[in-house]
């Protein structure tokens, strides 16, 4: 998925295992220390095994907000939706990976990167071969951002795709500690506001959603908007040939207030559409972030196991990618980053 040596970068899982898919889930959470967002895998999304949620942190325990598969920790506020994405072919049916024959299936959490991968090769039920890739990251150092990338490719058939964006629709959200929406407004073919309110804190929050490159493709892109009090739904569909791809981007910016009215929250987030970067600058930012930190850490590990079936230097990355993604590791808000060394015994 990526030119890095991925021997001891990577957390990969090469099938797809539903019952294992709130482990791997929890294992793929993806923050920045002001929100996370669980890693769930598409199927998900359709059959409740595990519902995307994202979450805000509160600054008083951040590292407490690492475990999210018990209680709904005091340190998390649920948000409203904004990953969910799904596609069908011809008005058929919307992608379930129980319905498709699955050639080849690979998840990889990249530790350097601070990127969730994720390709799957398949065959649907009217023996369409298709490849679909995602990359997914919470931005390590624009601490309001979260991007998706979709790219399905047709390889032996052409017909019309359609691709089903929403946000603020969620099924999980339940109880006190959530934000729940007070309105939603389409800013323009591409892009969306939702403001919502904790009614336990009145805080409050504005989720800005952006497809900035869904226009500009070789396609002619047909574009459809449904807006309810529960979200905003932003249909895009557009006729492809066989070996061609697909791409979209999904990028959200989140912006949380307690001491600002809802209309200045939207107007700052109507604003914001006119000027947001582009995913690909995002991406190299994000990188560039994540490797910059990974290089102030030197990890000394001694193995004291002969032989072990997973590598302990991963393990070692994995424990502190936790902290990296938490902003808690050798951290100074004077002096920024410092070197360090870490021995691990193991």
């Amino acid at each position: 998925m990526n030119d890095s040596n991925l021997s001891n970068w990577s957390l990969i899982f090469f099938d797809h295992a539903p019952a294992d898919e709130p482990l791997r889930d929890s294992l793929c959470i993806l923050g920045n220390g002001y929100f996370l967002s669980k890693g769930v895998c598409w199927k998900s999304q359709l059959s409740g095994a595990s519902s995307p949620a994202s979450y805000l942190i509160r600054k008083n325990s951040p590292l407490q907000a690492l475990s999210i598969s018990t209680d709904l920790n005091h340190s998390l506020t649920q948000i409203p939706d904004w990953e969910s994405i799904n596609f069908r072919i011809d008005d058929g049916n919307w992608f379930n990976l129980n319905d498709v024959k699955i050639g080849s299936y690979q998840q990889e959490l990249n530790l350097r990167n601070g990127v969730l991968y994720r390709e799957i090769d398949f065959v649907d039920p009217q023996n369409r071969h298709s490849v679909l890739i995602e990359r997914r990251f919470i931005h390590k150092s624009k601490k309001n951002f979260g991007c998706i990338s979709w790219s399905i490719k047709s390889i032996d058939w052409s017909g019309r795709i359609e691709i089903c964006s929403n946000a603020g629709y969620s099924s999980s959200q339940s109880g006190s500690n959530c934000f729940t929406i007070s309105d939603c407004s389409i800013v323009d073919e591409t892009s969306s506001v939702i403001l919502s309110k904790n009614s336990e804190t009145n805080d409050q929050l504005s989720i800005v959603t952006l497809h900035p490159n869904s226009l500009d493709q070789q396609v002619d892109m047909g574009v459809e908007q449904q807006q309810s009090n529960k979200g905003i739904q932003q249909n895009f569909s557009c006729d492809i040939q066989q070996e061609q791809q697909i791409k979209i981007e999904k990028i959200v910016y989140i912006k949380h207030g307690r001491d600002i009215s809802m209309s200045d929250l939207n107007s700052e987030a109507i604003e914001f559409v006119d000027h947001c970067p582009t995913f690909n600058n995002l991406y190299a930012s994000h990188l560039e972030a994540y490797h910059f930190s990974w290089d102030q850490i030197h990890l000394d590990i001694q193995s004291q196991e002969a032989s072990q079936s997973t590598s302990p230097l991963l393990l070692a990355r994995l424990q502190l990618f936790r902290l990296l993604q938490m902003g808690e590791l050798i951290h100074d808000d004077h002096l920024g980053l410092k070197k360090t060394m870490l021995s691990i015994i193991r």
